[in-house]
């Protein structure tokens, strides 16, 4: 199976929005309540890409397996690094648990971190939920 990446328009606002739902209850079940999973206002998660996509919304991709969403990262610079000297952030990075072991996270890594040191950057932090063992 063929997997691409690009850096998404305005117009897959709600496909990013629907793939990021989709990998939070794939990736957060039994560990955040099925209530706070089930309860994402899809409209505000739409209109949250959407200001993403539009504005400066750092290094965002999508990576897509035979033309359907696979995963995304999105990266960029935080108003106060977290660790000195590292002025780059994971905000987001999911795949859909079908892609996993293919590449797919290691690659969209691989492109925010180039566009952000194409930019200047020097280094990425990133945070996960210990109870999170894959991640």
């Amino acid at each position: 199976m063929e997997i691409t990446y690009r850096v998404p328009a305005t117009a897959d606002a709600g496909r990013i929005a629907e793939l990021h739902v989709a990998c939070w209850r794939e990736a957060y079940a039994g560990i955040v309540p099925v209530s706070i999973l089930d309860g994402v206002d899809m409209a505000e998660r739409i209109a949250r890409w959407r200001g993403h996509l539009e504005g400066d919304g750092g290094a965002i991709f999508l990576a897509e397996a035979e033309g359907a969403a696979a995963g995304f990262i999105h990266a960029g610079r935080l108003a106060e690094p977290l660790v000195e000297g590292i002025e780059g952030h994971i905000f987001a990075l999911y795949v859909l648990a079908r892609h996993h072991r293919r590449g797919i996270g290691r690659r969209l890594i691989g492109l925010a971190a180039a566009q952000l040191l194409g930019q200047g950057g020097r280094a990425l932090s990133v945070g996960v939920l210990t109870a999170n063992a894959p991640a």
